[in-house]
């Protein structure tokens, strides 16, 4: 069965712990979750086929939500993009963390359009990978 994408958020570190504080990033529009591989070729002479192997992983989130100043999701991003420094995430569905992660905010868009509501894209670089379970 179909997942509905509203019940598929990212929350992100308010608070260090143990156990650390996860706080919904409020009012997502849209979250996507991308996971690449790099190909590397090891193809030869024997063959007119390709071969490859899995090379390095690169794992990268985009959040797209309603810009609300108060939120203490965006605050955080937005602190974590100002230091330079990671933050740690958990991917959350229908109120279970699946993953977490640590990540550096690689973007953050803020666009007012005249009568129109205010939106924040955020892109993030995840660092090491994603651990299954909650975030400590």
């Amino acid at each position: 069965m179909a997942l509905l994408g509203n019940s598929v958020l990212l929350l992100v570190q308010t608070s260090a712990g143990p156990p650390g504080v996860y706080t919904e990033v409020g009012s997502q529009t849209g979250v996507k979750f991308t996971k690449k591989a790099q190909a590397i070729d090891v193809s030869d002479k024997s063959s007119y086929e390709r071969k490859y192997l899995a090379g390095e992983r690169d794992e990268t989130i985009t959040l797209d939500h309603l810009y609300v100043a108060s939120d203490a999701g965006y605050a955080a991003l937005l602190s974590a993009w100002q230091a330079g420094t990671p933050i740690v995430v958990e991917r959350n569905e229908s109120g279970s963390n699946l993953e977490y992660a640590s990540a550096i905010v690689t973007q953050l868009d803020v666009d007012a359009k005249k009568d129109a509501a205010s939106t924040v894209a955020v892109t993030l670089q995840v660092t090491g990978g994603w651990t299954a379970g909650s975030a400590p």
